[in-house]
């Protein structure tokens, strides 16, 4: 394995340990400073986010979401673009949350920076149909129990 293709992986599983570690920094964990975070696809209305406005974007979820767990989906490994300094991953998430499971899947694309050794870009494919209708229930549960 070549020295680039072994720190990409490194970078990787660092990257989804420090994110399955559910806490603010966690999610940026693994980045440069001017990391930007893109969500996908473009009909879905997310903005192109900083670290900063990505972490306090997803943070607030793990509150709902006990544990949020992002993992490679099993039998897939990821795509390494050595040359470019890329890799795709296709993931899967868990959770529990008072509605119940939440189980989804995304493609994110990380770009490193020359020695892979930092995330420059984060391109992330989701599911939005299931994360709309997610989104809609839970809501709908918060509201409840803002009520009460």
């Amino acid at each position: 394995m070549s020295p680039i293709r072994e720190q990409i992986l490194k970078t990787v599983d660092g990257y989804l340990a420090a994110f399955n570690t559910n806490t603010p920094e966690g999610t940026i964990a693994l980045r440069s400073p001017d990391c930007k975070h893109h969500v996908l696809p473009k009909s879905a209305g997310h903005p192109v986010r900083s670290n900063e406005e990505y972490r306090d974007f997803i943070s607030p979820g793990f509150q709902i979401m006990k544990p949020f767990i992002i993992k490679l989906a099993d039998g897939v490994p990821p795509i390494i673009d050595e040359e470019q300094r890329k890799v795709t991953l296709y993931l899967a998430s868990s959770a529990e949350t008072p509605i119940g499971p939440y189980v989804n899947e995304y493609v994110f694309t990380l770009r490193t920076n020359d020695s892979g050794t930092e995330i420059v870009e984060v391109v992330e494919f989701i599911d939005s149909a299931y994360t709309a209708e997610f989104m809609t229930k839970i809501m709908a549960f918060i509201g409840e129990q803002q009520q009460k």
